[in-house]
């Protein structure tokens, strides 16, 4: 029974302690202190388990130790297991407020890389679209005239009239298509049958 005086002695002397804003940067970076606090949440007798968690709370209320404390071996599983140990209900409360504080690094952490990984898209796409802007607009660069002023295009009068389309200019049209075995040289006649065609279908 005399260890446990001793430990709520000393769980309360760090309470103490951690209650002055002063202290509390210097109780987080000291080597014993916080690994004895993590050791007196898993204590049996309640009056130590509660003085270790106001220490604590104490402890988290500076933003600059929250990341240590979070990231200290043993301390959220020791949480966890005060919530599931413990039936009191202040001690619970005061539990819970601890886990939370330490748990909103985390928390904030996500947001922040959640943030960053916004920020990193959208300038992915605003980079994106200026390199589309500048693609389009030089592209349509490329569609302006040469000239801002107007260019008077000469008429060219030497060029021939063009000739109606019903009428055929060779006269000779009985004899555009032959009849087959008509002529004994088949491969002479063949190309003369191909050039009058194409003489009589495009003239120009």
């Amino acid at each position: 029974m005399s260890g446990e005086p001793d430990a709520l002695a000393v769980v309360n002397q760090l309470r103490d302690l951690a209650s002055d804003p002063l202290n509390r940067r210097a109780i987080v970076q000291d080597q014993g202190c916080l690994p004895g606090l993590i050791l007196f949440l898993d204590h049996p007798n309640p009056q130590v388990v509660y003085s270790a968690l106001l220490a604590l709370r104490y402890l988290a209320e500076c933003r600059a130790n929250r990341e240590k404390m979070r990231s200290e071996l043993g301390m959220m599983l020791s949480l966890q297991n005060v919530i599931q140990k413990t039936t009191t209900g202040g001690t619970q409360c005061l539990n819970t407020e601890v886990y939370d504080l330490l748990q909103s690094i985390q928390t904030n952490r996500q947001m922040v890389d959640c943030y960053e990984g916004m920020n990193s898209r959208r300038r992915k796409a605003q980079s994106s679209l200026e390199l589309q802007y500048k693609r389009a607009k030089t592209s349509a660069n490329l569609l302006l005239p040469f000239q801002d002023a107007p260019v008077d295009v000469e008429q060219n009068t030497d060029l021939p009239d063009y000739l109606p389309e019903d009428e055929s200019p060779m006269k000779e049209q009985d004899k555009a298509v032959s009849r087959v075995g008509a002529h004994q040289d088949g491969g002479s006649n063949w190309l003369s049958t191909a050039a009058n065609f194409l003489s009589r279908s495009f003239y120009w």
